[in-house]
Formats: structure tokens, C-alpha cells, sequence
């Protein structure tokens, strides 16, 4: 079995969104996603079209909430370009438990339920690296979307360095 490579963060800090830039992929999502919102606990994942933000895909995972024989479990449904090229994997269409560790497969569940019980995002200021001992500082945001049933089923990430920027599209 081919050894798969995880992105290990070495200091994660809660931050309030107001101290990263306008233009940074984690703030520019955080506003598109309380958009989305309007009155209701968090963003229906129906609302989200990848057509109003492409310069943002690349930054993002979207993981789905599932329950496996072993209890639950997060299905990796898309990752961006840059998140692979950082992790230097790509883990679409895999089981998060299939190839994080325990523990941070446990701060990925504690974090889904902290989302499905508060479903606000969560900012914060990371470093990380992988297996390869790449370091990198920047930000990630966890977003909570609803799924049909009304609950929180989907978590977007969005993951990015802090002097990355992106601009409005124009389509």
C-alpha cells in the first residue's frame, strides 16, 4: 500500500477574521458564506456554486459527513489544486480515516461537532508542513453548510499562505 502524506499543523492560534487581508482566500470565502447564510444557522450546501468563485477552488476541500461501519467518517469530495500541491496528495474520493492519523482524524470529528452544535466558522492562523518537512504559515477557515436534511453535513476548508491573495471574478 502507497504511503499517503498528511499536512501536520504545528501551531494552530483561533483568529478574529478582521486580522487577515480582504483579499486572502480565507476572508474573501467567510464573506461569500455569510452571504449564503442570510437568517439561517449556516449556508444550505445548495446555495454554493463553484461558478461564483473559481479563483477560490483551488484553496478549497470540501469534506461530507458519512456514517461507515466503524462509526463516522469525512469523504474528502473535492480538493484544490493548491492544497494537493502543499500536501503533495490528493485525497479526493478517499476517507479521511483511511489515511489521517488517529489523533488528527479526532481534531477533524471534534471539529465537526463543534460545527454541528455552533455552526459558525472557524479562523485560524496556522504553520504547517508535511512528511517532506515543507513549512508553511498562512490561514485556514472551516465553513459549516447545510445539507437537506437541515443539518450541518458538509465542511468546506479553505487553506492558504498568508501573502496569497485573489481577486474578485468577473464573471
Amino acid at each position: 500500500m502507497t504511503r499517503l502524506t498528511e499536512l501536520k499543523y504545528a501551531m494552530v492560534e483561533d483568529v478574529p477574521l478582521e486580522r487577515l487581508r480582504e483579499d486572502h482566500p480565507v476572508r474573501y470565502f467567510a464573506e461569500y458564506w455569510q452571504e449564503r447564510r442570510g437568517t439561517e444557522k449556516a449556508p444550505r450546501r445548495a446555495l454554493f456554486s463553484p461558478a461564483h468563485m473559481p479563483q477560490l477552488l483551488p484553496f478549497l476541500v470540501v469534506l461530507e459527513y458519512v456514517e461507515r461501519g466503524q462509526g463516522p467518517d469525512f469523504l474528502a469530495r473535492l480538493e484544490g489544486e493548491y492544497v494537493v500541491s502543499i500536501s503533495r496528495m490528493n485525497s479526493m474520493g478517499r476517507y479521511l480515516s483511511d489515511f489521517m492519523s488517529p489523533a488528527q482524524f479526532d481534531q477533524r470529528c471534534a471539529e465537526f461537532l463543534r460545527l454541528k452544535n455552533r455552526p459558525s466558522p472557524i479562523i485560524q492562523k496556522v504553520s504547517f508542513h508535511n512528511e517532506f518537512e515543507d513549512r508553511l504559515a498562512g490561514y485556514r477557515g472551516v465553513f459549516p453548510f447545510l445539507v437537506e436534511d437541515g443539518q450541518v453535513g458538509q465542511l468546506f476548508i479553505v487553506v492558504a499562505a498568508e501573502d496569497i491573495e485573489v481577486r474578485p471574478f468577473a464573471g
